[in-house]
């Protein structure tokens, strides 16, 4: 959409985040929501991967590194 952080803040906008997954232990789907506001956006950057091969080759997720992110080169 072309849009930078101004163009975010003078619209007020707020990004709505969902997020439906399937949850094997309990055999249940799960819901969850939540939004950021324009002053909550990094600009610039992006996640870092959070899947990696354990020692046996089998692919993990390391939900402490959810939130990692890094900026772009420019």
């Amino acid at each position: 959409y072309n849009l930078n952080a101004d163009d975010l803040k003078k619209g007020d906008a707020e990004l709505m985040i969902l997020i439906k997954a399937f949850d094997d232990t309990f055999s249940q789907t799960v819901h969850s929501r939540t939004s950021y506001k324009y002053n909550e956006v990094v600009f610039n950057a992006k996640f870092k991967p959070v899947f990696h091969p354990d020692e046996g080759g089998i692919m993990t997720m390391d939900l402490s590194k959810i939130n990692d992110y890094a900026l772009n080169k420019t």
